[in-house]
């Protein structure tokens, strides 16, 4: 795979770039040896190494990701009942290796990993799936969110708190349910 790091010679001043693994973009001011210093939307300076960085071009996806990171999910087994099924979508239970994946590519492992535990929960007539999305900043709760949305006979909420924490949806199969109602 080739890496999208970011050339420090073809910058210019105003140029969008982002933070690899962080939720943080900016314009660039400039570059001291092989650090690079950008102001974020809030007008705070950061300073990043120039590996750490990206285009922000590269960060709006213009690319698929590689097929087969996508579809190495590592826990495909579901250890519960057919009443209820856990899944894991930190990304180390989803993808064998993140290594330059960029955070796109992150959410897209794990979403796919969601839908097709949706896929096979729904095939498989199970009640209840707990998809263990983790707090975070929310935005891989945002997105499984608006999956879910999409999704008929299904009612969604958060998990049980006591067991999941903040960090968990379950998603009802109504359908499957309906006759214990």
């Amino acid at each position: 795979m080739t890496t999208l790091m970011i050339r420090i010679d073809l910058l210019k001043k105003g140029d969008k770039i982002c933070v690899l693994d962080e939720d943080l973009c900016g314009e660039f001011a400039f570059a001291k040896a092989e650090k690079i210093t950008f102001i974020c939307e809030h007008g705070f300076e950061h300073t990043r190494s120039a590996n750490q960085l990206i285009s922000q071009e590269d960060f709006e996806f213009n690319t698929e990701p590689p097929i087969e990171q996508i579809s190495s999910s590592k826990n495909r087994k579901y250890p519960n009942g057919t009443d209820e099924w856990i899944v894991d979508l930190h990304l180390h239970e989803v993808v064998d290796y993140t290594r330059n994946m960029t955070n796109y590519e992150k959410v897209l492992a794990q979403l796919e990993h969601a839908k097709s535990a949706l896929e096979d929960a729904e095939k498989k007539r199970v009640k209840k799936l707990i998809l263990i999305h983790g707090v975070g900043k929310g935005k891989l709760k945002k997105e499984i969110h608006k999956l879910l949305n999409e999704q008929a006979n299904i009612n969604f909420h958060d998990a049980d708190y006591q067991r999941f924490g903040y960090g968990a949806t379950e998603v009802v199969f109504y359908k499957f349910t309906s006759a214990l109602m």
